[in-house]
């Protein structure tokens, strides 16, 4: 673990109250569910859940139905990466779009992710796998049950993930469940982030996002210059940037 968490957990117990909070940090990560980084870890409502809800041909949600017969169980990613002689890191993408996620929710049964997603919806990663994330877990409080905003692709989760709301593409009836926004010629989105209204409210924000995640192509960079800030005391940008 990294000297500077371990210096924080070092530090004495801060007095009780919303007041104490001096800075509140929101980072996210796509493409990755709750269980798939800590489904097995001790003491969340992982791959030992006993109150993981029935489809309607199994007798846990974790067991989902191939379309060719049988079913898919959680497996560890390292060990078809083994089978296959691929790196760990090799994990192959599966479909993140509207239609596809509404086919996996399938009317609230949770049964179709092998059909719309494929078998690697089912692996996992472990202690072992990514040793980092489950010390900061164990030292830190973790909150499980964790779900995407909307069954879709990026953008409209990270709508949701700066204002709680994705609403409809510019000038349509069409709701803003696909990633469009990212379209240079896209018009941009109107209503207001909560940056924007916490920094109309007196309290500075600062937000920090990699080019690279949000599909940019160029040259190859280093990860620090892959970054963009936007610092307290700059002009922000409108809520249609």
């Amino acid at each position: 673990m990294p000297a500077s968490v371990r210096k924080a957990i070092a530090q004495p117990s801060a007095a009780s109250g919303l007041g104490e909070v001096r800075h509140v940090v929101l980072y996210m990560q796509e493409n990755r569910s709750f269980d798939h980084y800590f489904g097995t870890l001790n003491g969340v409502r992982g791959f030992g859940d006993r109150t993981a809800v029935r489809t309607r041909a199994t007798a846990s949600v974790f067991e989902q139905a191939h379309p060719t017969g049988g079913t898919v169980m959680p497996f560890s990613t390292r060990v078809a990466a083994e089978r296959q002689s691929q790196n760990l890191q090799y994990i192959e993408s599966t479909p993140h779009g509207w239609d596809d996620g509404v086919g996996a929710w399938a009317r609230g049964w949770n049964d179709g992710w092998i059909a719309n997603k494929g078998p690697m919806t089912m692996c996992y990663l472990d202690r072992g796998d990514i040793p980092f994330h489950f010390e900061i877990a164990d030292a830190f409080t973790i909150c499980d049950a964790y779900h995407c905003s909307v069954p879709s692709s990026t953008s409209p989760n990270r709508n949701y993930f700066v204002s709680g709301y994705t609403g409809f593409e510019p000038g349509t009836q069409d709701r803003a469940v696909t990633n469009a926004g990212y379209d240079d010629a896209h018009p941009g989105y109107e209503w207001p982030t909560y940056a924007e209204l916490l920094e109309d409210a007196g309290v500075n924000v600062s937000a920090t996002s990699s080019t690279r995640a949000c599909g940019a192509a160029g040259p190859a960079r280093s990860p620090s210059q892959w970054l963009t800030t936007w610092p307290p005391g700059r002009s922000r940008p409108s809520a249609s940037s």
